[in-house]
């Protein structure tokens, strides 16, 4: 643009069709000028990441003018809201790429030149004073030597350099929402007015000896948010690495920490966050979230795994958000109502699904008025209280984590049926009797002991003092109950404690006491004698003297502790009593005839009120009661409904052979099963007790099938062969309101087509072998391929084979004659219809069962089949004649590298495909053979069912509880809360097969089976029953399967066992596992594959 040209208003570049459109955003070029020169300048688009230095203003709207204003008519561009959406998801890299940021604050007024040397000090003290300082060994620094340094260095400003500086920290920028996310992203940030400027990070270094100062609790003040900024710009902080690079912390923690903020449109409390908080920046960690242990080697690479694949996928054309759920995407198109909504959904929703979101709720009106529904912070109203947080585990079970919430009409994807209503399980406590009025704490001992004094007299109109010796429920005087109470229990205790840790440092730099290590009995007894120590010195002294002291040193540092905690968290709340006796502190809008309320996933327990049909959620509390609050309760109520449940579990189970008759086994050794249907069974099935073979329907008559579940009132079905999996009879049993665990058909293809699942792993950059594909008519072609690549080839019909639609011919002419056996004269019918070649991988081959509800995977341990006939890796491909696991070489890290590279991908990528219409989300069992290669893990093939014969050897590894549990997680999208477990050691099972297997075989042979030695099983599969006999009835007849501590032991029994079976023609292998033996630890287990 031409210099003294008019400006004409342009629009930004459009989104690209394909691939990443850069941030584009606007730069005004000053040109230069003197102080009487009019101002010039142009408006240029520029790429925010590749533009010339650049500095960025930071600042805030001043107050509507009370002058006459003069009016002119222009011509205006409307309101463009979709680039206001776009330029807000890249906002803070423009001012992450400026050269500086300067914060505009104002004009002068009397003090100010006092107030910035105020602060500059202060920052240098603040310095000197760090922990980080001080070094490891610097001992506890004596806050009169703090107290004397500060007296020093501002001794020559005026007494009223600190009001001035209050003043300072009053002006309209600290509290404008969009000003945090500019700082935080800058590099170097300068804090101006007028002429006057210091750095902007030293400025708010002083907020902590202004709070300190100004002797108030500061609820309604954002201190605690400018000095968390401050803290992660230091080195060696206590608050350890954030988890994404420039975020300050999760999307809720800022949240509550921007609640005293401000914004013309209230959306901008949620979206100016966006750029400055882990899942803003980072979406995956929604999914990746777990209780504890967020940095195991396991979360970190999944998660690394994720973002690689979201990045990728979001790259290859805009505004796919791939990964980004809406909550993370800037909408101002949506009612402002519904963007709380759908953010507290996602909070609710997100892993590992705990309810802290619910904690933020604070009404400072009746619950139910307006638009907002009771359940939604409303984190643009002011702040009232403190959040309860950390610590207590009221909706858990006690001693681990596997009850987290049980959340319903909450979709991933879709908008759910009632937007404004939240449909979450848990269980009644009890009912509020009375409460006392709103808790008012003013500053200092005095007042925070007046203010407890009020409450209790006007909960129990007696004296606090002379202590009155009345019991509570657990024996325990009611005093110190309701001093308990008024701390909040061990949330008191710990926020107590880092305020004393805090003061002992000298005041200036915040530390955290981090006592929740510690047992759940010595959290509580803590609680306790701060209680204690508080009434003891009322008895002995009534209230304090003075407003900062107690008088007695001795209990002096107990007494601070307790105050602090007392004042953070029942300043704005009320004590209440209920019907049962039980003490607690809840929000200020609670009422007598409240509900108390434990909802499942939830630290805390709830206040509600009945309205109707429904509930109204008024705000978290806190219950003396430790068994309530550490989870006890909900561990035994889980128990019974548990047991409850599970006496109403009843599973269809599609299949007959061996890996369906350990399916069935397994199951039936679950206290949450009450009976196992299978059809249509085999004479093994037959003999487990809880199962009945189900003969009178065809597998393939998939309506029999459905009416058949609907009439046994079956909860649950799991699809065991390959033909039912690929052929969608899932897709008939979930249409129909019955649960299965089975993918879809679209998603099944990855079994069903190895063209496809070949073009799949290409496009995904899975790693596989290189191939070609052939139509049925071009074998001419197929063979010139083979002729021309002149190496050992790998050839593979396109459909189900039963295991025998590979081939590994050795030379060119037996890779020739295999295809003309395939292409010309039919051997595989349908299944033939094309043909993959692809290239001959060298290392060893193992199967990989994973069960996934399409966003959270668990692993069974990698197992190893023997593909070929005869021993030594010989003869014919067959559906395989023994597995053992785990494979002994395959390490914890080769195994993450595996979930990384290919199953993370191959579950993402199964969802997204071209376009909406081709997504095929999977739910259910994906096994995938892998080769273990000198350059990686390598993809052989997919399929979409457990594998057989890997199941017999897999399930002998699952605690009894662990099979169904697992398949309910998957089938209700919940598998990120399990954890899986196997039992140690190793199991192997050898296939007894009729002779001539795999091509032509001997049936109706009778067959004798000896009693087996404990722990060795016997699973059916191609046998017929003919009253009380047995007769062969297909290749694979049967699996003897046994485990062992040792791999060792574990063949040696299966190999024992089958020498228990007796047919005419029995056929096995009798080197299953042998190589493995013969080796090492960290070496092939077998040769090329």
């Amino acid at each position: 643009m031409e210099r003294n040209s008019t400006y004409r208003y342009q629009s930004l570049p459009p989104i690209a069709e394909e691939g990443r459109t850069p941030s584009f955003t606007r730069l005004l070029f000053l040109y230069p000028g003197s102080g009487e020169d009019p101002f010039e300048a142009h408006l240029e688009i520029v790429d925010i990441e590749h533009a010339p230095p650049y500095e960025a203003l930071s600042y805030t709207w001043g107050k509507p003018t009370e002058q006459p204003r003069d009016y002119i008519w222009m011509q205006g561009c409307p309101s463009d809201l979709d680039e206001r959406a776009r330029q807000v998801q890249y906002m803070r890299l423009v001012y992450k790429h400026a050269a500086r940021v300067i914060v505009w604050l104002g004009l002068k007024t009397s003090g100010t030149h006092e107030a910035f040397q105020a602060a500059e000090r202060l920052a240098r003290i603040r310095e000197l004073t760090h922990p980080a300082a001080t070094g490891p060994n610097g001992g506890q620094i004596d806050p009169g030597t703090v107290q004397g340094l500060m007296s020093s260095m501002l001794e020559d400003l005026p007494e009223t350099c600190m009001i001035h500086l209050d003043e300072v920290f009053e002006r309209q920028y600290f509290s404008r929402c969009w000003c945090v996310q500019e700082v935080v992203a800058s590099s170097r940030a300068i804090a101006k007015i007028e002429d006057l400027e210091m750095s902007f990070f030293d400025l708010i270094a002083s907020l902590i000896v202004l709070a300190g100062w100004k002797s108030e609790i500061l609820i309604d003040r954002p201190y605690q948010l400018w000095n968390l900024i401050l803290m992660r710009r230091q080195p060696n902080s206590f608050l350890g690495q954030p988890e994404v690079e420039g975020s300050i912390g999760s999307f809720l923690a800022l949240l509550e920490l921007t609640r005293t903020l401000q914004a013309t449109d209230d959306r901008d409390k949620v979206f100016s966050l966006l750029g400055i908080c882990d899942e803003g920046l980072n979406p995956v960690l929604a999914l990746t979230q777990v209780f504890d242990n967020n940095d195991s080697w396991r979360i970190r690479l999944i998660r690394r795994g994720l973002t690689r694949v979201n990045n990728f996928v979001n790259g290859l054309a805009p505004d796919l958000n791939f990964g980004r759920p809406r909550a993370l995407r800037p909408d101002y198109k949506r009612e402002t109502v519904l963007v709380y909504c759908d953010l507290t959904r996602f909070l609710l929703r997100k892993q590992p699904r705990i309810l802290d979101v619910l904690d933020h709720v604070q009404h400072n009106e009746d619950p139910g008025i307006g638009d907002y529904p009771s359940w939604v912070p409303k984190w643009f109203d002011p702040r009232t209280c403190s959040v309860f947080k950390g610590a207590y585990l009221a909706g858990f079970c006690d001693g681990h984590f596997r009850y987290f919430a049980e959340l319903h009409d909450i979709p991933v994807r879709n908008d759910p049926v009632r937007p404004k209503v939240l449909s979450i399980d848990g269980y009644h406590v009890d009912v509020v009797s009375k409460t006392t009025e709103t808790l008012a704490f003013g500053f200092g001992a005095r007042a925070t002991a007046e203010a407890i004094v009020r409450a209790w007299e006007q909960l129990f109109d007696i004296p606090i003092a002379p202590r009155c010796g009345r019991k509570y429920r657990d024996n325990i005087l009611l005093d110190v109950v309701f001093c308990k109470a008024i701390l909040a229990g061990a949330l008191g205790s710990i926020i107590g404690y880092s305020h004393l840790l805090t003061r002992n440092q000298g005041g200036l730099n915040p530390l955290f006491d981090d006592r929740t290590h510690k047992p759940h009995a010595e959290l509580d007894r803590e609680a306790q004698d701060l209680a204690e120590t508080f009434l003891t010195q009322m008895a002995e002294f009534g209230l304090p003297p003075t407003a900062t002291e107690f008088g007695n040193p001795d209990r002096e540092d107990k007494l601070q502790v307790f105050g602090a905690g007392a004042r953070t968290y029942s300043n704005n709340r009320k004590v209440f009593a209920t019907r049962d006796g039980r003490v607690g502190i809840g929000p200020k809008m609670m009422q007598p005839g409240d509900e108390v309320v434990v909802l499942f996933g939830g630290r805390m327990p709830f206040i509600a009120r009945q309205r109707g049909d429904h509930r109204l959620l008024v705000g978290s509390c806190y219950l003396v009661d430790e068994e309530l609050m550490w989870g006890k309760v909900t561990e035994k109520l889980e128990f019974s409904m548990t047991i409850m449940k599970h006496s109403k579990m009843k599973i269809l189970l599609i299949g007959k052979g061996g890996r369906e008759h350990a399916l069935a086994w397994k199951l039936t050794r679950s206290q949450s099963v009450e009976h196992v249907y299978v059809l249509p069974g085999n004479a093994g099935t037959g003999t487990l007790t809880k199962v009945s073979n189900c003969r009178g329907i065809a597998v393939d008559d998939y309506g029999g099938l459905v009416e058949l579940s609907k009439r046994l009132e079956i909860d649950l079905v799991i699809i065991g062969p390959d033909d039912a999996v690929v052929g969608g009879m899932g897709d008939h049993f979930r249409s129909n309101g019955i649960r299965c665990f089975g993918p879809s058909k679209r998603a099944a293809i990855i079994e069903g087509s190895k063209d496809f699942a070949k073009d799949f792993m290409y496009r995904r950059k899975i790693p596989t072998a290189c191939y070609e594909t052939f139509d049925k008519a071009d074998c001419d072609k197929a063979k010139a391929y083979v002729r021309r690549l002149g190496r050992r080839v790998v050839i593979k019909v396109d459909g189900l084979a039963a295991g025998k639609g590979v081939i590994l011919p050795e030379t060119t002419v037996e890779a020739e004659q295999a295809l003309e056996d395939i292409m010309l004269k039919g051997k595989f019918g349908d299944a033939g219809e094309m043909v993959i070649i692809e290239e001959y991988l060298e290392g060893y081959e193992i199967s990989v069962l994973t069960f996934t509800d399409g966003t959270s995977i668990l692993s069974l341990p990698p197992g190893q089949d023997h593909k070929r006939a005869l021993d030594g890796d010989k003869g014919l491909n067959t559906g395989g004649m023994g597995v053992y696991a785990p494979v002994p070489s395959v390490t914890k890290e080769q195994m993450a590298d595996i979930e990384e590279k290919i199953i993370l991908p191959t579950i993402v990528g199964l969802e997204l495909e071209v376009s909406r219409e081709q997504r095929r989300p999977f739910n259910g069992m994906l096994f995938t053979g892998v080769m273990m290669t000198s350059t990686g893990p390598k993809v052989l093939e997919y399929n979409a069912r457990f594998g057989d014969p890997e199941t017999q050897s897999m399930v002998l590894l699952l605690p009894d509880e662990a099979l169904p549990e697992i398949i309910l997680a998957c089938v209700e999208d919940r598998l990120g809360d399990i954890e899986l477990k196997t039992l140690a050691g190793f199991a192997c099972n050898i296939t007894v097969a009729a002779k001539g297997y795999p091509e032509s075989y001997r049936e109706g042979d009778l067959i004798r089976i000896e009693p087996t030695s404990e722990g060795v099983h016997v699973f059916h599969a191609g046998i017929d029953q003919v009253d009380d006999k047995l007769f062969t009835a297909g290749g694979r007849v049967l699996s003897v399967a046994a485990t062992g501590g040792t791999l060792e032991e574990a063949v040696s029994a299966a190999y024992k066992g089958v020498e228990s079976v007796h047919f005419e023609g029995t056929f096995y292998r009798k080197d299953v596992a042998m190589r493995s033996l013969k080796l090492a630890p960290g070496r092939a287990e077998d040769g090329p594959h």
